[in-house]
C-alpha cells in the first residue's frame, strides 16, 4: 500500500470514525475502540510502522489540507514570525523518540493550520517510519535531514542570522 492510498483510506473512514481518529490525535494512547477500529482498518494490510502510522492518522484531521509538497521543518519554516517558537519546537521533536512525538507533533500541526500551511502527509508517515532507525536506507537519518532542512529553509525564508 502506498502511503497516498493510506490517506485516502483514511479520507473514505465515516464522520464518527474521523473524529475518533482526530480525538486521538491530542490522547494517542488512549484506549477508544472507536478509534481503534478505524485505524486498525486503514492499517491493515499496509507495510508501514505501526506507531508511526497510529501518530499520522490522530494527526491527520486536525489539518487536512491536501496537496502540501514539503516535509514538516520545510512547513514550519514558512510560518512568518515564529522562527524562534518553530525552532524551539523543532529541537523538541528531533530529541524525541518515536513515542514521545505526539504531543510536539500535535503543537506543529496546529501551528501550520493556524498558518494555513500545509504539509505533505504521505511524506510525514514516511519520515516517521524511519524515525529511532538511523541509516535505514538513507545516509542520514531522518532527525539529521530534518535539522539540515530546517537550517537551509530558515536560511532561505528568513535569511542568515
Amino acid at each position: 500500500m502506498s502511503a497516498e492510498l493510506f490517506f485516502l483510506r483514511l479520507a473514505n473512514l465515516p464522520a464518527d470514525q474521523r473524529a475518533a481518529l482526530k480525538e486521538m490525535g491530542t490522547r494517542p494512547f488512549a484506549l477508544d475502540v472507536v478509534a481503534h477500529d478505524a485505524f486498525t482498518s486503514v492499517y491493515w494490510n499496509s507495510s508501514f510502522r505501526r506507531d508511526s502510522s497510529r501518530i499520522v492518522a490522530g494527526l491527520y484531521f486536525w489539518h487536512p489540507m491536501p496537496r502540501g509538497r514539503v516535509n514538516l521543518p520545510q512547513a514550519l519554516a514558512k510560518i512568518w514570525g515564529e522562527r524562534e517558537r518553530n525552532e524551539k519546537l523543532l529541537h523538541n521533536i528531533l530529541a524525541a523518540p518515536l513515542l514521545g512525538l505526539p504531543p510536539f507533533l500535535f503543537e506543529a500541526v496546529r501551528r501550520l493550520r493556524a498558518a494555513k500551511v500545509p504539509l505533505d502527509w504521505p511524506r510525514l508517515l514516511l519520515d516517521l517510519g524511519k524515525w529511532d532507525r538511523p541509516h535505514v536506507s538513507d545516509s542520514c537519518s531522518i532527525q539529521e535531514d530534518w535539522a539540515n532542512c530546517w537550517l537551509h529553509h530558515t536560511a532561505l525564508v528568513f535569511g542568515s542570522r
